[in-house]
């Protein structure tokens, strides 16, 4: 009986797990919960990246060049004053500024936005064919 109980709240609990990992995914549900994807920013067409590839490239430049920074300056302050703890809070609050200015999708990440190209239209013809080979065979000397 005690076992029953246990069965069956688990599975309840894993149905409200699921559910809920469904509802933060932007999965689309069945029933009244289901997503409008008209509005959905991954499937509208104005959705625009949080970063680009330059974004990228100079959030990567400032986040290693706080670390080093701060990383140097807790070595030296703490070799001073010969505590290492200092030197471990020092690199701490580094990487928390740093975390700080990279993380977020700040507009300075979002200078340089790729151009895609046009979407091709579907067409209803078959594709294609392979162009035909020439029929001659080459003689390997």
């Amino acid at each position: 009986m005690l076992k029953h109980k246990h069965q069956s709240w688990l599975k309840r609990r894993r149905r409200r797990i699921i559910w809920q990992l469904m509802r933060t995914a932007a999965v689309p549900l069945r029933g009244r919960n289901r997503i409008n994807t008209r509005n959905h920013p991954q499937t509208s067409g104005h959705w625009r990246p949080l970063f680009d590839y330059k974004g990228q490239k100079l959030a990567e430049q400032i986040f290693q060049g706080i670390i080093l920074i701060s990383a140097g300056i807790g070595f030296v302050y703490g070799l001073i004053i010969e505590q290492f703890g200092w030197t471990v809070y020092i690199v701490l609050a580094g990487f928390a500024v740093s975390c700080v200015l990279t993380l977020p999708p700040w507009p300075i990440y979002r200078r340089n936005p790729l151009s895609w190209q046009p979407a091709l239209p579907e067409s209803t013809a078959e594709p294609s064919q392979k162009p035909q080979e020439s029929t001659k065979k080459k003689k390997h000397k």
